[in-house]
């Protein structure tokens, strides 16, 4: 059968160049996961990071943030406003453990997808933590608010024996439910283990894995470099399809902004912005 924004496309013939875009885009973002400025920079890690790494996906990083904070990011692959996506999310710590709360979209007029999720964390012992998250993806066409739908479920796990070494593991979507079944497997299963080593006083390499069973393995490296309290720079790198990112963060009094590009042959250009506030 085929996918329903191909069968909407062929009767809108002139929007056939971002329709050729998303397709990719689909390929590209099956788990529902579009690494924020953040994670980009550092070669699209989800599963471990330095401690102020609360905005990669695992949950289990939540619990290393005690103060509430909000987040504004956007990104475009390709650099194609058209299909590029825009998140707002969340993060409030609680007694125990932390929440966040997250809302993405992406489309084009007369089709869009909105993902909602919802993550807690806590430490669960001196040097474990551990982290639950749910998604709902959304597909919206004219006249049908909820045309195809989908909940997925994952969690993650980080082990941090001491400051400078921290390893996480995180799975996504092993179990889903939804209409999405008869289209194809959009939200396919995926999991990542990643280690991250302070190797100097403010230098830290990041390395991972990943995989998806539609996808072949990712190999990931990361370095960050802290420039003393204001800022960060960042580079990076994966595998399948080879990507190289490069990004920037700073940071003064209660606000923070990063920003991150990557390249790569195939689809190209991808800059991204996040806006974070921490009143």
């Amino acid at each position: 059968m085929k996918h329903p924004l191909k069968l909407w496309a062929n009767q809108r013939p002139g929007i056939m160049l971002p329709v050729f875009f998303l397709s990719f885009f689909f390929s590209s973002t099956a788990q529902g996961i579009l690494p924020d400025a953040y994670s980009l920079a550092r070669g699209g890690m989800c599963a471990a990071g330095p401690e102020e790494a609360w905005s990669l996906y695992n949950p289990a990083l939540l619990p290393a943030n005690h103060t509430a904070m909000y987040l504004a990011g956007h990104a475009r692959p390709y650099a194609i406003g058209e299909i590029g996506m825009t998140s707002v999310s969340a993060i409030l710590p609680v007694d125990p453990g932390t929440f966040r709360l997250k809302l993405s979209g992406y489309g084009i007029p007369g089709y869009s997808e909105l993902i909602m999720g919802l993550g807690y964390g806590m430490q669960v012992s001196e040097h474990l933590f551990a982290g639950i998250n749910f998604q709902y993806y959304n597909t919206t066409i004219p006249g049908d608010l909820n045309y195809l739908w989908t909940i997925g479920c994952g969690g993650g796990l980080l082990f941090a024996p001491s400051k400078a070494t921290r390893a996480g593991i995180v799975l996504l979507n092993p179990l889903t439910a939804g209409n999405h079944a008869g289209y194809g497997p959009l939200f396919s299963a995926m999991i990542a283990a990643g280690l991250t080593q302070r190797i100097y006083e403010n230098t830290h390499l990041l390395l991972e894995c990943s995989y998806r069973n539609n996808a072949p393995l990712q190999v990931k490296f990361g370095l960050e470099y802290t420039l003393k309290d204001w800022g960060s720079l960042a580079c990076g790198a994966h595998s399948s399809p080879a990507t190289y990112a490069f990004g920037a963060g700073f940071n003064s009094g209660n606000f923070e902004i990063h920003f991150a590009t990557a390249w790569s042959a195939l689809p190209g250009i991808h800059p991204s912005i996040l806006f974070v506030w921490l009143p």
